[in-house]
């Protein structure tokens, strides 16, 4: 264990566990306004027009690529949470990783269903948000599938 590791290891995984939850708590604020802008818009109240698609067509289709990443990233965020009981115990990073497919489908729902991914400043940070979201997983498939495994830590 490095000396910085050492150091700063407690505090960066405490960090990153609070935000980790703070970020899900915003992500999930985003389906409930759903549910409410369908109340105002169709006057209807049912949350499960959140949850399962209504059909794959048209803006459909994309929102859907926001449900399923939902789907991932609770998927994800519960098994780093819960990652010390029995049952996540082997198998939590395999699923933690699904954050970063997760990430990828909320790129394309923001894209083609969102207004801020086509504004400035908010592109900007959306296609940095890609391109850094994107290398991150280029470099980790690289280390595990190409580097021999006594480098790949």
């Amino acid at each position: 264990m490095t000396l910085l590791t050492e150091k700063l290891g407690g505090w960066v995984f405490k960090f990153h566990t609070t935000q980790g939850l703070f970020i899900y708590g915003l992500i999930l604020i985003h389906p409930m306004l759903y549910t409410l802008f369908n109340y105002f818009n169709l006057g209807i109240f049912n949350p499960l027009f959140t949850i399962f698609p209504m059909s794959l067509t048209g803006r459909e289709l994309w929102i859907s690529f926001g449900r399923f990443a939902f789907l991932l990233l609770t998927v994800g965020v519960a098994a780093g949470y819960f990652r010390t009981k029995p049952f996540f115990r082997e198998k939590w990073r395999s699923l933690h990783i699904l954050n970063y497919v997760a990430f990828l489908f909320v790129a394309v729902h923001a894209y083609f269903t969102g207004t801020d991914a086509w504004t400035p400043p908010f592109s900007w940070f959306y296609w940095f948000a890609v391109l850094i979201v994107g290398l991150t997983i280029l470099r980790r498939l690289y280390r595990k599938y190409f580097l021999p495994k006594k480098e790949y830590v």
